[in-house]
């Protein structure tokens, strides 16, 4: 946190604006009820072991750019492999790539490099991501029974969509009704508030 207000604020405010920022995103990070649920429901311990790995590799991809123009292989490889064990904890790291350009954008405001060079830097994360994807799907295809588009059709699952892209950060303002398992209703109309 420290690293992206210092690099957002390009050093126009004073040094302890960014040491109180970092702790303060730190203190809601650590108080957070949703943050909660990783520690007091076994099915989410994944969540905590996720975590860990995605922030260290956003860090050690923010020290392998540190130095402008020329990448730190260090720490540019030390990237690659929490991604790897981030992704082998939770499927959800899979966005760790484009989370990586957004940063790139702002606040570290790289575009002078060009579009081109900022996603090549990022393609053996993007092929990591792949991999992941394609064995996450896998494994819940293996183990589990995937709810077929049949069953709900297009509509729902466009709603359903739609419904995740509110309730989750809703959830993060509004932390209440928390519940180990949000359960899909039996009938999902796409219009249905």
């Amino acid at each position: 946190a420290r690293r992206l207000l210092a690099a957002a604020l390009g050093g126009r405010a004073p040094g302890y604006t960014g040491e109180w920022g970092a702790a303060f995103a730190a203190l809601v990070f650590a108080v957070h009820p949703l943050r909660v649920e990783s520690v007091a429901w076994i099915t989410e311990r994944r969540d905590v072991l996720s975590g860990v790995w995605y922030l260290l590799a956003v860090w050690a991809w923010l020290r392998a750019v540190a130095g402008g123009t020329r990448i730190h292989s260090a720490f540019y490889a030390l990237s690659l492999c929490a991604f790897t064990a981030d992704l082998l904890s939770k499927a959800s790291g899979v966005m760790l790539p484009a989370a990586l350009l957004l940063l790139d954008a702002y606040p570290l405001r790289r575009q002078a490099l060009g579009w081109r060079r900022l996603i090549g830097e990022k393609l053996p994360h993007l092929a990591l991501a792949g991999l992941g994807a394609g064995v996450a799907f896998w494994a819940v295809r293996q183990s589990t029974a995937v709810t077929s588009y049949g069953e709900y059709g297009l509509g729902a699952r466009i709603a359903m969509t739609a419904y995740s892209l509110v309730f989750y950060p809703w959830k993060w303002l509004w932390p209440a009704g928390l519940s180990p398992m949000y359960e899909l209703p039996a009938r999902i109309g796409p219009l249905a508030p």
